[in-house]
């Protein structure tokens, strides 16, 4: 059996004028996030990045893994805040060094989080992601949760100013 090779073209003018037209439909002071995939399907993930910033209408990227992150900051190229959608709490301190914002996705992690935070007296930026009606589980209001979830709410109320 032959194998043939496929190439694909990406015309960054035709993606440019897409998200042109689609930000035309959003509010001024609405920000995009872009997730930039893995290799971005053979494009390289620096130069789709790269271009991502360069055209001033993405105000973050995502990416899944910390490595990816920590290559797009290694890059030199890239001031956008960078979201990373998997991470493991072994991973905090390469997020911190690289200002990598991890989402925060179970209550194990946020436990972690508030670990290292308060074992390197260090702030980072983090999101909080919830599964409204996913699942029937209530929250263990430990001493230690409530007193975080004070600062939680907070956070929460002062973004809506």
């Amino acid at each position: 059996m032959a194998h043939t090779s496929a190439v694909m073209k990406i015309n960054l003018i035709a993606l440019k004028h897409n998200l042109d037209q689609f930000c035309q439909y959003l509010k001024p002071d609405t920000k995009l996030l872009l997730t930039v995939k893995a290799f971005a399907y053979g494009t390289g993930l620096l130069p789709i990045a790269q271009w991502a910033e360069k055209t001033g209408l993405i105000k973050y990227l995502a990416v899944v893994h910390v490595i990816d992150g920590v290559d797009l900051r290694r890059s030199g190229d890239i001031s956008l805040p960078i979201m990373i959608m998997l991470v493991a709490d072994s991973e905090f301190d390469v997020c911190h060094q690289f200002c990598l914002e991890p989402v925060i996705y179970s209550m194990h992690l946020l436990d972690k989080l508030i670990d290292y935070l308060d074992k390197t007296e260090s702030k980072m930026f983090y999101f909080f992601k919830f599964d409204v009606f996913a699942y029937n589980h209530s929250f263990n209001r430990s001493n230690r949760f409530s007193t975080y979830s004070l600062e939680i709410r907070y956070w929460f109320a002062s973004l809506r100013h």
